[in-house]
């Protein structure tokens, strides 16, 4: 395969965008693909610190604040940097295209890379919107199908059918572009014979401030537990430890640490973001799930895998962490499930799209 350059932007929303985004990276890569990143934000300082400080170029930022519980009004308040945004990142990207000579754009999640001159590909699990009112969920959906019909193809990070980690909100076959599930990506591999350090580990994620509301919620309550606890702060752009009787602090940790740690957890508490479902089901953990209040689809998530008996979850304000902890043990978490290569599936993908 000929030697391509490619642009890969990334979401600032979370870390989760740019988590799952760094395997495709990665296999790009070592495929001898050109890689060149860009975001804003906590998702740039995160794959600085995975990829160098020099490999990541400043897009704008959409400018959506977590201010309200419902995902509707934070997003109808930010509307005009949101397009804003999306408009002043169009043009940098055709000006980057036009001055560095890139052969491909792909975007998790950043609509104004669409349109930009060469074939474009979009990164995306959520073709299926939930809001906080059913009687304008078709009408959402159509609207993000139709802005993902302007890419040239829709990658997503999910398994197929029955076996599929995002329920509902995975089904693509109303788009009109070719698309192509690529399985559970994630960096996180299981340990067959790890050493349980930790009783919980915390891994904290998310906009602002509802991460530190729960920050604030989990650090009271751990106070009264048994045990050993770790709790990753995940504030990519610091660094630091701190510790208390049961409880070591971390403000962030590269994916090849957490790897570790989340191995030597026996339970694991997390947001119900989808970059965490896809660690969780190569790590085959238990775990307690805390959805962003207000944000539909960590809700969906939590409501889809508490059903099925597979993940223990809990609203934000009715943590117990005393009770909730022991009620993780009851459910299974995810079972292993082989999968393809990711190469290969890339490799399969740019042959029949764009370098045949």
């Amino acid at each position: 395969m000929a030697r391509k350059k490619i642009l890969f932007v990334v979401l600032n929303w979370g870390l989760g965008h740019a988590t799952r985004s760094i395997p495709i990276i990665q296999t790009l890569k070592k495929m001898g693909f050109e890689v060149q990143l860009a975001s804003d934000g906590r998702a740039k300082y995160l794959l600085e610190k995975e990829f160098g400080h020099d490999d990541v170029w400043q897009l704008p930022s959409y400018g959506v604040e977590y201010k309200y519980k419902n995902i509707l009004w934070n997003v109808a308040a930010a509307t005009h940097r949101v397009s804003l945004g999306m408009l002043k990142e169009h043009f940098l990207i055709r000006k980057w295209i036009k001055k560095h000579n890139f052969d491909l754009v792909i975007s998790d999640n950043r609509y104004g890379s669409m349109c930009c001159g060469v074939p474009s590909l979009f990164i995306c699990h959520q073709i299926q919107l939930i809001t906080p009112f059913r009687f304008l969920n078709g009408i959402a959906s159509w609207f993000s199908k139709m802005i993902i019909n302007r890419f040239d193809a829709c990658l997503i990070p999910d398994r197929e059918k029955e076996h599929s980690l995002a329920g509902f909100l995975s089904h693509a076959e109303a788009l009109s572009i070719p698309y192509y599930y690529l399985g559970a990506v994630s960096t996180m591999q299981k340990e067959n014979t790890p050493t349980i350090k930790w009783d919980a580990i915390f891994i904290l994620s998310g906009p602002e401030p509802q991460r530190t509301q729960l920050e604030i919620i989990l650090k009271e309550q751990i106070k009264s537990l048994s045990g050993k606890y770790l709790m990753v702060l995940g504030k990519s752009e610091k660094q630091g430890t701190e510790y208390s009787d049961n409880l070591e602090i971390r403000q962030f940790m590269t994916r090849k640490e957490l790897n570790l740690v989340m191995n030597e957890a026996n339970i694991v508490v997390s947001r119900s973001g989808y970059s965490t479902i896809l660690d969780l089901a190569k790590l085959e953990k238990k775990a307690l799930l805390i959805p962003t209040p207000g944000q539909t689809e960590q809700e969906y998530l939590s409501d889809y895998f508490s059903k099925k008996n597979i993940f223990f979850s809990v609203h934000q304000d009715e943590i117990d962490l005393k009770t909730d902890l022991l009620n993780v043990e009851n459910y299974s978490g995810l079972r292993k499930y082989e999968e393809l290569d990711l190469e290969e599936k890339l490799k399969k993908i740019f042959s029949s799209i764009f370098f045949s």
